[in-house]
């Protein structure tokens, strides 16, 4: 799993965690082969998601005021949980999240219904088109819905306050309606539908960078079979694909000390494929 820091058109990998499951969690003589470390055990998606969170907010102080974007439906069973989780550390995000995610509407006795029901009611949505460019050269509308209340997690997405938060629920619709419609839940409730979108769409932007580091930076190339050679790896892919982009390119001029603006940047925590089987059998 990789952790990219995204600004503007730019996006960095910032932290990896190597997902253990299987015989790598109980097989000892394969665990002692490998130099796994003993604290490192099968752990849900969710928990390395949390440990990102953990570990950008005690390094980077200011960070935490940026907002973090997730894709929720991939390989992650505790959806809820990892929003509360960042909730509780008091961090805003953007989590596209399956149609049957479980919230709750209204007060004092809230009802449970799923964001895909939710968005089928009868004057709930209150809908949005937004233009995007097409080609060639013109422009497309793309059909998007929010939800004209407001709707909770559970009491576990308490703030760190012990406050229950609030979130907006968008749908985004197909423009065929041949797909499947998209959904996110996010704590930004000031924002606009266009600047959450936006925030939103840094996840193909990690799914661009993911593929530079897989063709030009070998992030996939480690046949090594040790834990700590495979996070060495990662690190040293990371810094000279940083290195690349800020100081290497042609005609680059040195990149400035890096001064991170919050109201600029984004935090978007990304899930890829950073090939496990590299430790070996």
């Amino acid at each position: 799993m990789g952790l990219f820091l995204a600004t503007g058109t730019r996006c960095f990998p910032v932290d990896w965690s190597l997902v253990l499951d299987g015989a790598w969690d109980w097989d000892d003589l394969r665990r002692r082969r490998a130099r796994i470390p003993e604290a490192e055990t099968g752990r849900p998606v969710g928990a390395f998601v949390l440990g990102f969170a953990a570990g950008v907010t005690a390094a980077q102080p200011r960070l935490p005021e940026a907002p973090w974007v997730l894709n929720l439906t991939q390989r992650c069973d505790d959806a809820s949980g990892v929003m509360a989780g960042l909730a509780r550390r008091g961090l805003d995000f953007v989590c596209e999240v399956d149609s049957g995610q479980i919230v709750l509407v209204g007060r004092p006795a809230p009802r449970v219904t799923t964001v895909g029901e939710l968005m089928e009611e009868p004057h709930a949505r209150q809908p949005h088109a937004l233009m995007r460019p097409a080609e060639p050269g013109g422009s497309r509308a793309v059909r998007v819905n929010v939800y004209t209340g407001a709707v909770r997690l559970s009491q576990r997405g308490a703030a760190k306050d012990g406050v229950s938060r609030t979130y907006h629920v968008l749908e985004q619709l197909s423009a065929d309606g041949g797909q499947p419609a998209r959904y996110w839940i996010t704590s930004l409730m000031s924002r606009g539908v266009e600047e959450v979108l936006a925030l939103a769409r840094s996840q193909a932007t990690a799914r661009t960078t993911v593929a530079a580091l897989r063709e030009g930076f070998g992030v996939l190339d480690f046949e090594g079979r040790s834990f700590p050679g495979w996070h060495h790896h990662m690190t040293m892919v990371s810094a000279a694909y940083a290195y690349r982009h800020l100081y290497g390119a042609p005609g680059a001029v040195r990149a400035p000390a890096a001064r991170l603006s919050a109201a600029r940047a984004d935090t978007a925590g990304y899930w890829a494929d950073t090939g496990a089987k590299g430790l070996g059998a």
